[in-house]
């Protein structure tokens, strides 16, 4: 979520237990689910294990793993801590992140309505002095067993440059109605821009899809539907940047709901970047 500012400290937290499990963690464990690696290019070279995870980054109702349950007890003792310090609201997504000695998250912000919409909290569980973390051009060590929110509307990265494995427990807390994506005020329209390359075309012989590709990106295939055909014609002419409103207009038959689920595709797969800043054309 955007607010003023890269880091804001929460406080600290008890995380010894925690750490202790996460360090009794088999080396396969950490092997089980590489979806996120290979679908987001900027954390190719971490692993994670999903708590709570739905990869249609929903906003409510979220679907809890069986991991979740080796954690419970600490998991709810973090989610006691921000419901306190935020007021009423849920974790919808829950994992572990570990980036092994000299290892990136390489530079990136985050896109999409649930991502937008929530508090993005980081509770370092292992950590060292030399693991950096960059949000908006701020560099720091996060200290172990202290809650920090990023603001992951801005660019951010991770370099860990000790010899040990660096793990973060990240949860994306939401507080039911508050909302801010595709803000009104001018100052933080959200403006996009099709990556360099990028075509949307219908294939031959394949009229029921549409193929969206772009240089350097895996092409991304979306049922050829009410929503998609409009919105593909309307991309299919554009060169410079633009924002959603711009999109609202050349594509009036459609909802703002209903481009916004678009675009979460677009943008995740990496063929729509954005950004709070505009573009220069």
């Amino acid at each position: 979520m955007d607010f003023d500012g890269s880091f804001s400290r929460i406080g600290p937290h008890a995380t010894d237990t925690l750490r202790a499990k996460v360090e009794a963690l088999a080396p396969d464990d950490w092997l089980e689910d590489a979806w996120r690696q290979h679908v987001y290019r900027p954390h190719r070279e971490s692993n994670t294990i999903l708590l709570m995870f739905d990869k249609d980054y929903r906003h409510e109702a979220p679907t809890t793993h069986a991991a979740h349950a080796r954690f419970d007890a600490e998991l709810q003792s973090v989610y006691r801590h921000l419901n306190a310090h935020y007021g009423t609201g849920y974790p919808v997504r829950a994992l572990f992140a570990r980036l092994p000695p000299e290892a990136r998250v390489h530079p990136h912000s985050d896109a999409g309505f649930s991502l937008t919409n929530s508090h993005r909290v980081h509770l370092p569980v292992v950590t060292h002095p030399s693991a950096w973390f960059t949000v908006g051009g701020e560099t720091k060590a996060v200290p172990y067993g202290e809650l920090w929110e990023i603001n992951n509307q801005r660019e951010h990265s991770v370099y860990n440059q000790g010899d040990r494995d660096r793990i973060h427990l990240l949860v994306d807390w939401v507080i039911p109605g508050e909302l801010r994506f595709f803000r009104p005020e001018p100052a933080f329209t959200v403006h996009l821009r099709l990556a360099p390359g990028a075509k949307v075309e219908t294939p031959l012989g394949r009229p029921h899809l549409v193929v969206v590709t772009a240089d350097d990106v895996d092409p991304v295939e979306l049922e050829l539907t009410r929503e998609i055909e409009p919105l593909a014609r309307w991309l299919r002419m554009q060169r410079g940047p633009f924002t959603a409103r711009h999109l609202q207009a050349g594509v009036p038959s459609l909802s703002e709901s209903q481009i916004n689920d678009v675009l979460d595709v677009l943008v995740r797969a990496e063929v729509v970047l954005h950004s709070f800043r505009a573009f220069t054309p």
